[in-house]
């Protein structure tokens, strides 16, 4: 008994279908506009903060307002960016030099 091939084209259009569907439903449920709300909420009050703290003649410092980013990289992430950096420092070196040669042989 043969084996059915599995049919990629709609195996991706199920997957872009779920994803439409995923983001139709968030888009009609007002998620989008609510973190976007909160963010703005967020601001203004950060504002207001600050605008107190220059009336009271407080040091003031930009770092002190804005919201704290949060650092979700694990092992693999901070050890897949090591191997970009350092994969893309050691290709910016090598192609510098593979110019300087070709630029030595043709200008001379």
């Amino acid at each position: 008994m043969k084996k059915k091939k599995p049919n990629w084209f709609f195996r991706i259009l199920t997957v872009f279908f779920v994803m439409y569907v995923a983001l139709f439903i968030s888009l009609h449920t007002g998620y989008y506009e609510k973190t976007v709300r909160d963010k703005t909420i967020m601001t203004e009050e950060m504002i207001a903060e600050f605008e107190k703290d220059i009336e009271n003649n407080v040091a003031v410092d930009i770092k002190d307002y804005l919201p704290e980013e949060k650092d979700y990289s694990n092992f693999f992430t901070k050890s897949a960016n090591g191997i970009s950096k350092g994969l893309g420092n050691l290709l910016d070196d090598k192609t510098s030099g593979i110019w300087k040669f070709i630029k030595s042989l043709f200008i001379g």
